[in-house]
């Protein structure tokens, strides 16, 4: 393979987001610690401040990181059909739930939210609200009485769905409570969330 298509190596502060991510989407926001992280990625507690001076600065590029990774990769749906748009964000959390066996992690931070720095607590609100703006322009384009009602109740679902299907270790659950908006003809495409 050419120099120029080889993968690029993960920075130190990539793979330093990388396991935090994981720890918040298995146990959350507070349940791990710098020298966790250090561990995990074989560093020095030291370094770990030397790229992320606090928890919530760390906590803050988690969020704007996933935020971007994420409405990149609804962008291209745009130019999909609206029904399979949905099915695309619907698949990206039921493969977080099995394959990755955990929540979004906006979702773990949003169920945190009272307890975030202030930073975080924004950073998930600004995350929510994004989704909450895209999934409105794809019901609009499907023509719903009130796309940003049915936005709020979509996500409303999936995150409820993702919490009951792992606390009742069934992914049916998912499946059964998020069926309402997939259409019959919907091709989702890879997506994570």
């Amino acid at each position: 393979m050419p120099a120029t298509d080889q993968p690029k190596p993960r920075t130190t502060p990539d793979r330093l987001l990388d396991v935090a991510e994981h720890y918040i989407r298995q146990v959350g926001f507070h349940a791990f610690s710098f020298r966790d992280l250090a561990t995990e990625t074989g560093i020095k507690s030291a370094s770990v401040h030397h790229h992320f001076p606090t928890k919530a600065a760390l906590g803050v590029a988690l969020v704007q990181r996933y935020r971007q990774r994420i409405l990149a990769a609804l962008e291209p749906l745009d130019d999909q059909p609206p029904s399979t748009a949905l099915a695309a964000l619907i698949a990206a959390h039921r493969t977080t739930l099995t394959t990755l066996d955990g929540l979004c992690i906006a979702g773990m931070l949003g169920a945190e939210e009272a307890s975030l720095p202030p930073e975080v607590a924004s950073e998930t609100r600004a995350f929510f609200q994004a989704i909450l703006t895209w999934l409105t322009r794809v019901f609009t384009r499907l023509g719903t009485s009130d796309p940003s009602a049915e936005a709020r109740r979509l996500l409303a679902a999936i995150h409820g769905a993702m919490i009951l299907a792992r606390s009742l270790d069934d992914p049916t659950m998912y499946d059964t409570v998020v069926a309402p908006w997939l259409g019959k003809d919907a091709d989702a495409p890879s997506l994570r969330a």
